[in-house]
């Protein structure tokens, strides 16, 4: 890839930092044998400046180097990695202004101190690299940080979700009055597309054409998932969020301000679906009780005609914001037909990292009633069942109640509103104070402590290793 002029003063002020360095010469010594001022030396080591061809002749002359060896591109290994991050798209692909930090502030650490930057990088492409990491998961971790922060909240989606529901005027929210709006308002033509003649197109549910302003539909998708796809296509309109995925599965995220767009649209999507004074007042009617009533909430999903993830996300945005529950985690995970393993598909915390932690390496504990449902493969339909489970993490002395709603696809999938028992929550809902039985459970088998488990995937390796280290160092204790 061809270097940007900018990107060039870098790379070529580098050089002269490192070979004046590698030759012990000060930077007022190196400015006075090549005829420079040490300001102007200081600038180009920043790669700020870019001299003039006799001045990089008396540099040349000044290193002991040749002019060709001195402008060439070429740099030495232990710089590779920062030529490598110049080379690619680095600086530009990761949204630094998102975090409040000034790119140049970046190039300076860089020009400032070469080699420890150079193994930064190395470190951090050799981590992406083992857990096979790539740009969009980054981007993906980016954004769950972000909600995490917040909450999951987003007071000013949830004041434009409003706004809109006064403007729209109508009873209820269905994909026929959805449909009905995105074309009157915005002209966009709605189409449908047979998913089953094609094979590659049966996960996809949609697909948008920016330019002719075509919205086409997997056929075969449920009423609420079609519901929810025509919510989200009116929040990029109503919304005015102009970058975005032309898919409703992504494919590849091109950018983190696509990806932040995404959500953004999604989350106006489940505001104008599940209005928050209709969810806040279901809330109160379950937590106050004496018990939870999981059919209450199978009924209210039916009811609203959305689906039961978009359903239980907003009742864990609610929760944690408008009642101050606080120890909170939500889950998907999914596991291929005869696979016999889970696999995490999102995971949101708030208050505190909470269990379990994303392992894609470790069988996860099937003794929780969520992750044993993903392997018990059913006819693919929409139905689903609404559970509930306490549970205890032994090592880690935690308890958890969780309410889990099971799916049943080929897929098999199960959605999980994680809390914890804690004090707190303990004085706000009432019928925690009531569970009398938990199911104890590892966070995976590797690391589970319950040898006898008749659900054990795999044996606890992880488990005894660490008791065989802390075995190790009791020894040194006790005999030095």
């Amino acid at each position: 890839m061809a270097l940007s002029q900018e990107k060039i003063k870098i790379l070529f002020g580098l050089k002269i930092k490192q070979l004046r360095q590698d030759l012990n010469l000060t930077p007022s010594i190196l400015a006075k044998k090549a005829n420079l001022s040490i300001s102007y030396l200081n600038e180009i080591e920043k790669g700020k400046k870019y001299p003039k061809s006799e001045k990089i002749l008396d540099l040349a002359k000044a290193l002991d180097i040749s002019y060709g060896d001195l402008v060439s591109l070429k740099i030495e290994n232990r710089l590779e990695a920062i030529k490598l991050m110049l080379e690619t798209s680095f600086i530009e692909d990761i949204p630094f202004d998102f975090f409040g930090i000034d790119p140049s502030v970046l190039f300076e650490m860089l020009t400032e101190s070469p080699l420890h930057f150079s193994t930064f990088v190395n470190s951090i492409a050799r981590i992406g690299k083992s857990y096979n990491l790539d740009l969009g998961q980054f981007y993906y971790a980016i954004l769950k940080s972000y909600q995490e922060v917040h909450l999951n909240y987003f007071e000013e989606l949830e004041f434009q979700a409003t706004d809109f529901l006064n403007k729209f005027n109508q009873k209820s929210l269905n994909t026929d009055n959805l449909k009905d709006y995105i074309s009157l308002k915005y002209g966009v033509e709605i189409r449908y597309f047979d998913s089953h003649k094609t094979k590659e197109l049966r996960d996809l549910r949609s697909h948008m054409d920016a330019k002719k302003q075509i919205l086409s539909l997997n056929r075969s998708k449920s009423e609420a998932q079609l519901t929810f796809i025509l919510a989200r296509e009116i929040g990029f309109k109503f919304l005015n969020l102009k970058l975005r995925p032309s898919t409703y599965n992504f494919v590849k995220i091109k950018s983190f301000e696509e990806l932040l767009n995404n959500f953004k649209a999604s989350y106006f999507a489940s505001c104008i679906l599940l209005p928050a004074e209709n969810i806040i007042k279901h809330l109160n009617e379950l937590i106050n009780n004496e018990t939870f009533d999981t059919n209450n909430i199978k009924n209210k999903i039916i009811a609203y005609g959305v689906s039961p993830e978009t359903y239980l996300q907003r009742l864990f945005t609610l929760l944690a914001h408008n009642f101050k529950i606080k120890d909170l985690a939500f889950f998907k995970f999914e596991s291929v037909f005869k696979s016999k393993k889970a696999e995490m598909k999102k995971d949101l915390h708030l208050g505190k990292r909470h269990l379990p932690q994303e392992n894609a390496k470790e069988a996860y504990c099937n003794r929780w009633d969520a992750i044993g449902h993903t392997f018990n493969y059913s006819t693919p339909s929409d139905n689903f069942t609404v559970t509930e489970q306490a549970i205890f993490y032994e090592l880690e002395n935690r308890k958890y109640w969780t309410l889990n709603i099971k799916l049943d696809r080929k897929n098999t999938q199960s959605l999980v509103l994680a809390l914890e028992i804690n004090e707190e929550n303990l004085s706000k809902l009432p019928y925690l104070k009531n569970i009398k039985n938990f199911t104890p459970v590892g966070q995976s088998c590797e690391r589970c402590p319950i040898f006898d488990c008749k659900e054990r995937q795999v044996s606890p390796s992880i488990l005894q290793k660490q008791r065989e280290i802390q075995n190790f160092e009791e020894t040194i204790k006790k005999y030095f």
